[in-house]
């Protein structure tokens, strides 16, 4: 089996591509939501082999310890 690779070129990528959401409001920034993020998008996304960024990501998630 071949891998299969997305190239994401930018943010507009991003959001549309794998979150399905709408174009971003700034062009450089965005935050995207991923409990809110469409579910046919989210399930698509897992089925991409290897996705590919065109610039710097930095992510966070939420933890809680109780």
């Amino acid at each position: 089996m071949q891998n299969r690779y997305v190239d994401i070129e930018s943010i507009s990528d991003l959001q549309r591509v794998l979150y399905g959401c709408g174009k971003p409001k700034h062009p450089l920034i965005t935050l995207v939501d991923l409990a809110a993020a469409d579910r046919i998008a989210l399930q698509w996304r897992l089925t991409i082999t290897f996705y590919r960024l065109g610039f710097y990501s930095i992510t966070a998630k939420n933890i809680r310890v109780t």
